[in-house]
């Protein structure tokens, strides 16, 4: 196969593809995305509960 800007535009666009619909057996870009937001989400609810519930021990 020969490098030519077909065959890098072809490349180009079926990694795009599987980037943002994933590859089967996969999460796509935006389901990891969701999902590391929804982690970072539960982290910070439990880390305000633990400091809350820190501050009403010591009062």
């Amino acid at each position: 196969m020969s490098l030519n800007e077909e065959g890098v535009h072809k490349f180009l666009d079926w990694t795009y593809e599987k980037v943002l619909n994933g590859v089967p057996g996969t999460v796509s870009a935006y389901e990891l995305a969701s999902n590391r937001a929804i982690r970072i989400r539960i982290s910070k609810a439990k880390w305000h509960q633990n400091c809350s519930e820190g501050w009403r021990s010591t009062n």
